[in-house]
C-alpha cells in the first residue's frame, strides 16, 4: 500500500473524527489544504508537502497573515506529517480505522515550535508547506518546516514534539481513554 494514499486517508479520517468547534484552528481544518508530494529524502528522511491558500481569517492587523495563524497551521500540518514515517503502515494491506487509531496514538505534542518569519506571507495566495520528518524515536519526534512559493521562502522552522500519550484516565474507573473513545486498562 502507498505511504501517500494512507497520509490522505488517515488525514481525512482524523477531520472526520476530531472535536470541533467555531475558532481560527477550525479553518485550518476547513481549508482544503491538500498533501502535493510525499517522498524520501535520500531514502530515509520522510517529507511531506501540502498546498495551501492564505485564508482571509489568518489576517493580521498589517493586512497580511498573522505570524500566530502561521504557527497554528504549522503545527496542524507536522501532526498529520508525522504520519509520514513508513514503519506506521501495514505493507500488505490497506490501512483499517485501527490502523488510523494506532498512528494517532504515537504522534506527538508540541515541545518546541520555533518560526523563523522571512518575509510576509501575502493573503490570498497558495503556498507549500513542506514537513521533513528528521527524527521519529519512541519518545519524540522533530521536523524542519518552509513555507514556499514558487518565488521565495516566506517562513523557515523547526517543531520539536513529545511523544507523551497515556490516555485520558476516567475518575470512576482504572480505565484510560483516549480521544476516540477506544479504552484500555491501566
Amino acid at each position: 500500500m502507498d505511504v501517500l494514499e494512507n497520509l490522505r486517508n488517515f488525514k481525512k479520517w482524523f477531520s472526520d473524527h476530531r472535536l470541533q468547534s467555531d475558532s481560527f484552528a477550525e479553518d485550518i481544518h476547513r481549508m482544503g489544504d491538500e498533501i502535493v508530494d510525499w517522498y524520501l529524502y535520500k531514502g530515509v528522511t520522510p517529507v511531506v508537502v501540502f498546498k495551501i491558500k492564505i485564508l482571509d481569517s489568518m489576517r493580521s492587523h498589517y493586512d497580511n497573515s498573522h505570524a500566530g495563524a502561521l504557527t497554528t497551521l504549522v503545527d496542524w500540518l507536522t501532526h498529520m506529517a508525522g504520519a509520514a514515517d513508513p514503519a506506521y503502515w501495514p505493507k500488505d494491506r490497506p490501512a483499517t480505522e485501527e490502523d488510523f487509531k494506532r498512528v494517532q496514538r504515537s504522534l506527538g505534542l508540541s515541545r518546541r515550535l520555533s518560526l523563523q518569519y522571512l518575509k510576509e506571507v501575502p493573503l490570498g495566495v497558495e503556498v507549500f508547506v513542506q514537513c521533513m520528518l528528521l527524527e521519529n524515536t519512541k519518545s519524540r519526534q522533530y521536523f524542519v518546516v518552509e513555507i514556499y512559493d514558487k518565488d521565495r521562502v516566506y517562513v523557515r522552522g523547526t517543531h520539536d514534539k513529545i511523544k507523551l500519550y497515556k490516555g485520558i484516565k476516567n475518575r470512576d474507573s482504572k480505565e484510560s481513554r483516549d480521544v476516540f473513545g477506544t479504552s484500555s486498562k491501566l
